[in-house]
């Protein structure tokens, strides 16, 4: 099926780029909307920068809606969407019953998901709201989609994106951290993300509900693990991570 995409900032050059990683050749037609973007998606994966929006409609099975959400007005109006096209919408906290009230997307299959970076090489969560298959079979290819039942839940998924973000300034740290005690940068890198790949592979062949028990099981009493996570408990250091999900998400909700 032909991927219309409206917008082509971050989110659009992920899509591409997982698709494309993921081996997926399909028609893949851009918005002249941020010229430069769309050209170099055009050249570096193949894709095609339409005349105009709605030529992207009209050339489209699927279409990305992926402007920021302020700026979804100024694109919508003045559209016309195909009676039961797929719409698959990642702008950020904009409700499904918001996107109705636009009276041209009231006769389209409309979805919400909010794929990130990491998507570009087909690994990481991708949320979907409600489920859709052909959705669903299309952005497989970005990483593990979950298939969500509300609203409220797919505005929880999108805070455990952002905390994607913030992971990175974490691993930053951890490296800068052996670096000071005298190691390399590389080997500084290298270790910190084998260890964190590591973990998260475990916790991946445990399931999904292990997570917890696999740190008590590691931080007996005496280790230093142990003594080292009772220092970051000391410090609140997991409750300001969920208190800055939580302002992310009633953000989102607003």
């Amino acid at each position: 099926m032909v991927l219309g995409i409206l917008g082509t900032g971050h989110l659009a050059s992920y899509t591409v780029a997982g698709l494309r990683h993921a081996g997926d050749r399909r028609r893949i037609i851009l918005s002249p909307r941020n010229a430069s973007t769309a050209a170099q998606l055009a050249e570096e994966h193949g894709c095609e920068v339409a005349s105009s929006n709605q030529d992207v409609i009209d050339n489209s099975e699927v279409v990305l809606l992926s402007v920021r959400p302020g700026n979804r007005k100024s694109l919508l109006t003045g559209l016309q969407f195909k009676s039961n096209q797929l719409v698959i919408s990642v702008m950020a906290g904009v409700s499904v019953e918001e996107l109705l009230q636009f009276s041209n997307l009231s006769d389209v299959t409309l979805v919400r998901s909010l794929p990130i970076q990491c998507s570009a090489v087909g690994v990481g969560p991708v949320p979907l709201f409600p489920a859709n298959e052909e959705a669903q079979q299309m952005l497989a290819a970005l990483g593990s989609v979950v298939v969500l039942g509300s609203e409220h839940q797919f505005e929880t998924a999108s805070s455990i994106g952002c905390m994607h973000g913030w992971v990175y300034p974490w691993l930053a740290a951890m490296s800068r951290w052996a670096q000071e005690q005298g190691m390399e940068s590389e080997a500084a890198g290298e270790l910190t993300l084998a260890a964190v790949a590591g973990a998260v592979a475990y916790s991946q062949a445990q399931g999904p509900s292990s997570m917890a028990g696999i740190g008590d099981g590691i931080a007996d009493e005496g280790t230093y693990t142990l003594a080292g996570l009772q220092q970051m408990q000391s410090q609140n250091a997991f409750v300001a991570w969920t208190e800055a999900m939580d302002m992310v998400a009633e953000k989102a909700r607003q």
